[in-house]
């Protein structure tokens, strides 16, 4: 029995070994695999340092409306008085070209 377990064994660790698809049985396949942790690691560290100075920002913003005065509404109680306002200037059609008859030669 444990000799039929070891010929099975055996027999499966070598089609596994051999089998190519297997991402970190290659070089290329276990420095795909590096590059692609690289780039998890880098992009999460990017959000990360995103959200960060988003919310610095969002701090300083409401720390700064905090130390700025707050202007009362004003409201004024007297009425401007309006000029009166210069008549409308009228404007005659003055005849254009095409309505200028065009001069006879004889």
């Amino acid at each position: 029995m444990p000799r039929q377990f070891l010929k099975i064994a055996a027999i499966l660790l070598l089609l596994g070994f051999g089998c190519p698809g297997c991402a970190y049985m290659s070089k290329s396949g276990r420095q795909q695999m590096a590059y692609q942790r690289y780039i998890r690691k880098h992009v999460r560290q990017r959000q990360h340092d995103l959200a960060r100075a988003q919310a610095k920002a969002k701090r300083q913003m409401k720390k700064d409306m905090k130390t700025l005065p707050a202007d009362d509404p004003q409201m004024t109680a007297t009425v401007d008085r309006m000029e009166p306002m210069a008549d409308p200037i009228t404007v005659s059609a003055a005849p254009g070209p095409e309505s200028v008859p065009a001069p006879t030669q004889p």
